[in-house]
């Protein structure tokens, strides 16, 4: 109802001349007329800035629009946009989530901690990996241990108690060294052309290891979705619950 007097879409006239590499909150700021809408806009109502992680741009802007930023610290934010900065806060909530492991910031913690995770669940067979500050399906790849020969003949050689856990786990592990660049599967090849790459830039940015649910292997898409709004005095409400479509190889829309 109303959509039009509650639904405004403001371009700054900015857009045609200043550099290409400019944020919104830039642009804006840069723009007198684009400011006297938006401030005629929200003159005597509720409002605030909703931005990704604030820069001093949006700082400014805040101040001259006289329209506080409804955000984390900063600090603060780096840490929860992460994907490992989020696995951190659920498990503080006892919130469930997948079976993983998190803060990836090295070769070895890739190796030993996935390497721990194919030894204790062995019914799983594709592990995903995800860059911790990525979004949209962007710095997947995943791990198929039914297409790696080697770590079926060592899951094997265990399941009939030809070698202890400690041998497999030290097997997987170095197959992993050897292999795991040649193995993993990359999402987006344009951004990532080898797993060379894609590891490389996972020990950069750090990063977390899940196991793939059950009902994706067997082509039942799906991916369950809550959004809330967690307000300054801390009061949580939620917004709205669905269930998002996703495409081939763990990509959301």
């Amino acid at each position: 109802k109303n959509i039009k007097e509650r639904v405004h879409f403001i371009i700054p006239d900015t857009v045609g001349f200043l550099p290409l590499n400019f944020s919104l909150s830039s642009l804006i700021f840069y723009s007198t007329s684009c400011c006297k809408k938006i401030m005629n806009l929200i003159k005597g109502k509720y409002s605030y800035i909703i931005p990704g992680i604030p820069s001093s741009t949006d700082l400014r802007l805040s101040l001259y629009l006289e329209c506080p930023i409804l955000h984390v610290e900063n600090e603060a934010a780096s840490v929860l946009f992460s994907k490992s900065g989020a696995k951190r806060v659920f498990e503080v909530c006892d919130l469930a989530t997948p079976i993983s492991e998190w803060d990836l910031k090295s070769k070895d913690d890739i190796y030993s901690k996935l390497s721990n995770l194919i030894v204790s669940y062995s019914s799983i067979d594709i592990w995903i990996l995800k860059h911790d500050y990525e979004f949209g399906g962007r710095g997947i790849a995943f791990l198929q241990i039914s297409k790696s020969k080697h770590l079926l003949e060592a899951r094997k050689d265990f399941m009939n108690n030809v070698i202890n856990e400690e041998k497999y786990k030290l097997q997987v592990e170095n197959i992993l060294r050897m292999t795991l660049h040649m193995k993993i599967e990359v999402i987006y090849k344009t951004l990532h052309k080898s797993g060379d790459d894609y590891i490389n830039e996972l020990i950069r940015s750090g990063g977390v290891i899940e196991a793939c649910p059950t009902f994706m292997i067997s082509n039942i898409i799906g991916s369950p979705t809550i959004s809330f709004f967690i307000e300054p005095d801390g009061k949580i409400s939620n917004i709205i619950s669905y269930d998002k479509i996703v495409v081939n190889n763990f990509i959301g829309l």
